[in-house]
């Protein structure tokens, strides 16, 4: 873990094509001091700070990257979160489809569907065993997007989601 007790991982990655249905389009961490995780990370992974987003009482969400495009932000957490964590967003297509797909598997929706810059769509997500995670639609064309890979990232699928949110026609503009 982290020094503010986030479970973090190091992966090998498959595929380099971030955008595919599936692959984690976004990274996201609930800190309980963002400043000082931005310090370790930065230190450990080459993190970058770019944009900050001023998201009133809810403090700045910092925007990262590892060189290309932002590939994540991390923010303090709300008091509702119970312990520091990372958050990662899935590709999936059009987010009202995903969505669809993640109650018909008995997951259950906890925020959103709602609109994010970047003509983003996303939402949070529990697995039937109360596993968190998120989702993510960029509106455009999936699989053709080359501008953010980087050597190390790709693939990964967790069965429930694999089953419950990627299957089903492929994505649209």
């Amino acid at each position: 873990s982290d020094p503010h007790s986030a479970v973090f991982g190091i992966l090998k990655w498959t595929d380099p094509v971030w955008d595919r249905p599936g692959q984690a389009g976004w990274h996201e961490l609930y800190a309980t001091n963002w400043e000082q995780a931005f310090t370790f990370y930065s230190s450990l992974f080459g993190r970058k700070k770019v944009d900050a987003i001023d998201m009133g009482e809810m403090g700045t969400y910092q925007l990262f990257t590892d060189g290309g495009a932002p590939i994540g932000g991390m923010f303090n957490k709300p008091a509702q979160v119970p312990v520091p964590c990372w958050l990662f967003y899935f590709n999936a297509g059009p987010v009202d489809a995903a969505a669809d797909r993640v109650r018909n598997a008995g997951g259950q929706i906890i925020n959103g569907p709602m609109e994010v810059p970047g003509e983003n769509w996303i939402l949070q997500s529990l697995d039937p065993r109360g596993a968190m995670f998120a989702l993510l639609w960029t509106k455009g064309a999936y699989g053709t997007r080359t501008d953010r890979v980087r050597p190390g990232h790709g693939k990964v699928r967790t069965h429930f989601i694999e089953l419950a949110v990627f299957h089903g026609p492929p994505p649209t503009s």
